[in-house]
């Protein structure tokens, strides 16, 4: 059985890693900040995403500390546009804490925050239209294949009309079937009910759950305090 931390918890970490990024920050509290959403993939099993996560950041690092002792104004905007990137990195490794959890998880731990209908609804149907929208693009590259237009990075730079009637167009137009069908389903499953909807989940915020708020507040309050004037 996978194990999952709190939908909760990972809403919460999302915020906070979304904070540290976004501030003037050193580079070991944001590399403190990379182990902890590292440790909480691992302690989902989410393997492949860490592979593929810290890979990303330090290709990114690496660069980004070329550039510096390269030197010159183009290395400094390359640099300076690496750096953007590799602030984006702990954003997505702890977006993708999220986006693991089923949608019925998340949903039941935003009832229990008490969170508005309209925002509920809006996530439901958020979470179930990127996996639906994948599921149609991969039926449209099947479709070509079948009549032998492969779709890939050489067709669609020679064939740019051709990759447009063929891929954007269909998908387009399944953008607005689908996010209505969804919509229409997620009503029918009385998501905008008046009465306490129950849930197939049952929520438990557990030891791993604590650690990793505890470990992302403290870690915000080393990179915040300071700039209040607070010396550690």
């Amino acid at each position: 059985m996978t194990r999952m931390l709190d939908p909760r918890i990972k809403v919460v970490a999302l915020l906070f890693v979304n904070l540290l990024m976004y501030s003037s920050i050193t580079y070991w509290v944001e590399a403190i900040c990379v182990l902890l959403i590292t440790l909480g993939l691992l302690y989902q099993q989410q393997y492949k995403d860490v592979s593929i996560s810290l890979t990303g950041y330090a290709v990114i690092a690496a660069l980004t500390f070329l550039m510096g002792i390269i030197g010159g104004e183009a290395a400094v905007a390359i640099g300076a546009f690496l750096l953007l990137i590799r602030k984006m990195f702990p954003v997505f490794m702890a977006a993708k804490l999220l986006i693991h959890s089923p949608s019925g998880q998340l949903i039941c731990g935003l009832q229990k925050w008490h969170c508005p209908k309209v925002l509920i609804v809006s996530i439901a149907v958020i979470l179930r239209f990127f996996p639906t929208i994948a599921e149609e693009f991969r039926s449209i590259k099947n479709a070509m294949l079948v009549r032998g237009i492969p779709l890939n990075i050489k067709n669609s730079i020679l064939h740019p009309a051709a990759t447009t009637e063929f891929v954007l167009v269909p998908l387009i137009s399944r953008l607005s079937i689908v996010s209505d069908e969804l919509s229409a389903a997620a009503l029918t499953r009385g998501i905008e009910a008046t009465q306490q909807r129950t849930s197939y989940y049952e929520l438990k915020i557990g030891w791993a759950d604590v650690a990793l708020f505890i470990l992302l507040f403290l870690l915000l309050l080393v990179a915040y305090l300071p700039k209040l004037g607070v010396i550690l």
